[in-house]
């Protein structure tokens, strides 16, 4: 359960600095 979380947890981080990236490339941020 720990472990899943932990994914979930790195996942989601993943996705926000792809999109944060996304927004700095694009000039929207």
């Amino acid at each position: 359960m720990m472990k899943f979380k932990n994914i979930a947890i790195i996942g989601a981080g993943n996705i926000g600095v792809s999109l944060a990236k996304g927004l700095v490339a694009s000039g929207n941020y």
